[in-house]
């Protein structure tokens, strides 16, 4: 299965995006600031961008990456996880609401406003169901990119 999650609403505090499940609409998602990484750069390029942001500020790159379930210590409960981003580790899909509640994961939501995401636990259940039904017959890949790009 593919997932697209297309940025589309930036600010100085959070990125919010849509993402989409084979194009159909699932909930919307929060992440920290997008600082226009992608996952073609260098490793130097990126930690260098990252590293001069307050930690868990920065959202992973543009890119395409595998999707797998993971039990997390943070959250006690299996989560989504995105591997194989550069520079980042334990990128995860949670619930919560504003950039506080993310250091660098996405954080997904029924409804959304200005550095918000609301109806968090509906929205991650079922994405998590999603994944989880597609992930037993297959893969699921992330796909990160701008709107309009």
């Amino acid at each position: 299965m593919e997932l697209l999650s297309v940025r589309e609403t930036f600010t100085n505090k959070s990125t919010i995006s849509r993402i989409y499940a084979n194009g159909v609409f699932l909930a919307y998602v929060l992440e920290p600031v997008d600082r226009n990484l992608n996952s073609g750069m260098s490793l130097p390029e990126i930690k260098a961008i990252k590293d001069t942001n307050p930690p868990g500020t920065t959202a992973i790159p543009y890119g395409t990456y595998p999707i797998t379930i993971y039990n997390s210590p943070d959250h006690h409960m299996d989560v989504p996880l995105v591997n194989n981003t550069p520079d980042f580790g334990y990128v995860e899909l949670h619930i919560g609401n504003y950039p506080s509640d993310t250091k660098g994961c996405l954080l997904l939501g029924e409804s959304k406003a200005t550095d918000f995401v609301g109806s968090s636990h509906l929205a991650f259940t079922k994405v998590f169901e999603i994944i989880e039904e597609a992930l037993k017959n297959g893969t699921v890949n992330l796909t990160i990119q701008k709107l309009n790009s």
